[in-house]
């Protein structure tokens, strides 16, 4: 299965992917790593 819509990026070509990062994402994250450093989840205005 190809991941591309129309076809395969040609040399030289560039893409770009972006995403929300969501609380749940940072949870996530917290659970597979092991991280419970409290400043990694403090949030910042």
């Amino acid at each position: 299965m190809s991941t591309w819509t129309q076809r395969m990026p040609a040399v030289g070509e560039t893409a770009e992917l972006s995403r929300t990062v969501t609380d749940e994402d940072i949870t996530a994250f917290t659970a597979i790593s092991g991280d419970r450093n409290p400043l990694h989840r403090t949030y910042r205005q």
